[in-house]
């Protein structure tokens, strides 16, 4: 497996408006994406300098802050993290925009394995 590039860091929130409000308030940034379901904002991307910092609600992301990391193929690096006796603990799932799974490392970090589904990554 090649890693490619970290695509992003993420943090959950139970009050995305208030997340939102935040990062616009206190560093003046205004978000690059904003997702929602039934009226309900879920998931924010901020671009900063060539990063992307996500912040979620805890239903759609790991409880802890976690790194993103661009992989060229998701279900073979989780097979082959499995083979190593790393812990998956979510996916691999398709998403409309993305392949993802997350594995932890030995402290119990969540990692964010990513693949776009452009072939875009960073």
């Amino acid at each position: 497996m090649e890693v490619k590039t970290v695509d992003f860091y993420t943090y959950k929130t139970d009050d995305m408006p208030k997340s939102i409000g935040f990062y616009r308030d206190m560093f003046g940034l205004t978000p690059a994406l904003v997702l929602e379901h039934g009226g309900e904002q879920y998931w924010a991307e901020y671009e900063v300098g060539g990063a992307t910092i996500a912040v979620h609600l805890p239903h759609v992301g790991p409880s802890a802050g976690a790194v993103a990391l661009a992989v060229g193929d998701v279900r073979a690096a989780v097979e082959e993290l499995k083979a190593k006796g790393t812990q998956v603990v979510f996916g691999p799932m398709d998403s409309s925009v993305c392949w993802i799974a997350t594995v932890l490392d030995p402290d119990g970090n969540p990692i964010i394995l990513h693949q776009r589904h452009d072939g875009t990554c960073g």
